[in-house]
């Protein structure tokens, strides 16, 4: 069972209440306090040291003030415990954080998997990062050295087990990483000199040796010691191949570099970071050109010192022949392919027993086959973790879904942020605009006078980053007011993409295409009929106004599930009486693109029309006077746009 809270301490700090992320104030005196109460959570500290601990410089009763107040804004962040398991003990004079609570946490457990002798790989894995990663508070010190420390002896145990079963190579890369643990200790240099040494890598002796001197000297300006120099002629002198060695890689994997700047989605890519720690497979979801491929990017850049055994990319983008899946996947993986064994076996014995991540980027068009092998892999690799992206889920056991939304645009509502050029640069989708802009047009800036414009063109594309760049791309041509009021030919306008890229991921309208190409026919019939909408819709609105030759009403509601499950519809549940769906404008224009082009617009635009005029001369009286009288507000409240709209449209 889940725990109700989840805490990463190693690391930048992250909490998520179920697959939620908490928003923690960054570099906080809270955080500090909090994480104290975390570390120390098998022992009561008394208030008075709390107090004084964290104010030393307040008198005592304003000192212990500021600890009452941090603790109830403690709380206050922190969902509801459970009534017999509070996230505090406070008894008399000490606090205390629960031991018993209903939290998970990533010290505790690296903690746990460090003691266990079958547990140092799960250990370094689950250590992100130093404790408590910005935050410089007098305590943390000792404690984040403590664990370094004991994130080298874990390392080190599995260099003494992978050097005693004849694993050169894995030794040596768990030796360089203790290296980057603690790049003084001679120690470790000797150790990665007879692993070379061993392993017949003359050059790679050497290598070692000149490292060792070049840091000693630049850091500490001290020469190796006597033993050291002993250790590496001894070991220098010994038979080895007289043919320099490549360099090891310092980690292992396949992660492609990219060529612009990654923008935003800090809290996205913590959340999905959390997802991952907790679950083996989660897929990224969302409309084509939202950003997935980015955001998947990201995570897995973060994961690269993580996974023992390397983070690998799997780009099925330009596979068509699903046939071809598994061999696919074992290139990418660097898997040789033999005539003696089935490509199947040779993948499950390189999953097997090894912590890495696989990233399997752009799913949609291979669902089922992704989905079999991805099945088969997690069943083969106890330790493998798998990061997907795809317009829809791959309906795996175990799968966690997470939709990855437009980037955040400025709101229409909010006149003052929209006349302060640093509030708006705040905005991801606007710094995404504005960069791509100055990469397009370096005169291109961010102005008083601009700014208005800007915002109405991130906010008439919804955020999506695809968009966005190739509008940015345009203002080689096109001033901001030109490229704003072209937007009704956004699918012309937002052409000439990378032309590196697939053809199907060039333009706005191709992605779209790529994704109207994989609905089924009454997939295709209801998104069409969707655009009739605009300002969202119920269920019993669409069945009303959508169903019909060839879509009986009584599939609506399946097909519509199918349609959130490819990203094209979104879900609000802002109303818990109602839930609500809409498409993003973009993908409403093309929607009525396809609706004019399928020759059927002329037969259903009376749909809306009606029913809406039925639901007004139903609202009547109710809106006067009832016991419903609010709910109607709100009901019709929720569909003003649709009142305003549909009267010019029908």
């Amino acid at each position: 069972m889940t725990a109700t809270l989840r805490v990463y301490l190693l690391g930048p700090m992250r909490a998520f209440a179920g697959e939620v992320a908490l928003r923690l104030p960054p570099r906080s005196k809270l955080l500090s306090l909090w994480g104290y109460l975390l570390v120390q959570r098998d022992r009561p500290t008394p208030r008075a040291l709390l107090s004084y601990l964290f104010w030393p410089d307040c008198p005592e009763q304003e000192a212990r003030l500021n600890l009452r107040r941090h603790l109830h804004r403690l709380l206050q962040l922190l969902p509801t415990p459970p009534l017999d398991r509070p996230w505090l003990l406070t008894e008399g004079s000490t606090l205390q954080w629960n031991p018993s609570a209903d939290a998970w946490l990533d010290l505790a457990e690296f903690e746990r998997l460090s003691r266990d002798p079958g547990g140092p790989t799960r250990a370094v894995e689950m250590y992100g990062g130093d404790l408590l990663e910005g935050i410089y508070d007098d305590w943390v010190f000792a404690e984040r050295e403590r664990l370094r420390e004991l994130c080298f002896q874990d390392l080190q145990a599995i260099v003494d087990q992978d050097e005693g079963a004849g694993d050169f190579r894995s030794a040596i890369l768990f030796a360089q990483r203790q290296l980057r643990h603690d790049p003084l200790r001679e120690e470790t240099y000797r150790t990665l000199i007879r692993l070379h040494a061993r392993s017949g890598d003359r050059a790679g002796v050497v290598r070692t040796f000149n490292a060792c001197t070049t840091v000693l000297q630049r850091e500490l300006g001290v020469q190796p010691s006597a033993e050291t120099v002993q250790f590496y002629q001894d070991h220098l002198t010994r038979q080895a191949s007289s043919e320099p060695a490549p360099d090891p890689p310092s980690r292992l994997g396949s992660l492609p570099s990219q060529l612009t700047s990654f923008v935003g989605r800090v809290r996205e890519r913590e959340t999905v970071l959390g997802l991952l720690t907790s679950t083996r497979l989660v897929t990224l979801t969302g409309v084509g050109g939202v950003g997935k491929t980015r955001l998947a990017h990201a995570v897995a850049e973060t994961l690269l010192t993580r996974f023992l055994h390397g983070v690998w990319w799997v780009d099925l983008a330009p596979l068509a022949d699903p046939a071809l899946l598994q061999e696919t996947v074992a290139a990418a993986l660097g898997v040789n392919e033999q005539s003696t064994r089935p490509i199947s076996q040779a993948l499950a014995e390189t999953v097997r027993s090894k912590p890495m991540l696989l990233v399997f980027d752009n799913c949609e068009h291979l669902v089922a086959e992704c989905a079999a092998l991805v099945a088969d892999l997690l069943r083969q690799g106890a330790d493998l973790r798998i990061l997907a992206t795809s317009t829809e889920p791959l309906g795996v056991a175990g799968e966690v879904v997470w939709q990855v939304p437009p980037l955040e645009v400025p709101p229409a509502a909010s006149p003052d942020q929209a006349q302060d050029p640093v509030a708006l640069q705040g905005s991801p989708g606007v710094r995404l605009f504005v960069e791509r802009a100055a990469a397009a047009l370096p005169t291109f800036h961010l102005t008083s006078t601009n700014l208005a414009a800007v915002v109405r063109l991130c906010q008439a594309l919804d955020g999506i980053p695809l968009a966005l760049e190739l509008a940015a791309g345009r203002l080689r041509m096109l001033s901001l007011d030109q490229l704003i009021e072209r937007l009704d030919d956004r699918f012309r306008v937002l052409a000439g993409g990378s032309r590196t890229a697939l053809a199907r991921h060039r333009t706005l309208g191709a992605v779209l295409d790529w994704s109207h190409a994989l609905l089924s026919e009454d997939e295709r019939v209801l998104f069409r009929r969707l655009s009739l909408f605009l300002g969202g819709f119920t269920l019993e609105s669409a069945e009303a106004v959508a169903a019909g030759d060839p879509l009986p009403r009584t599939q609506v509601l399946q097909v519509l599930s199918e349609l959130v499950d490819k990203s094209l519809v979104t879900v609000s549940h802002a109303d818990p009486a109602r839930t609500r769906y809409s498409l993003l404008e973009t993908v409403a224009h093309y929607a009525r693109q396809r609706l004019i082009e399928s020759g059927e617009a002329d037969g259903v635009r009376q749909h809306p029309r009606d029913y809406f005029l039925e639901l007004v001369d139903e609202a009547g009286d109710r809106l006067l006077r009832g016991p419903d009288q609010e709910d109607w507000f709100w009901r019709i409240g929720q569909e003003y746009a649709n009142l305003r709209g549909l009267m010019s449209f029908a």
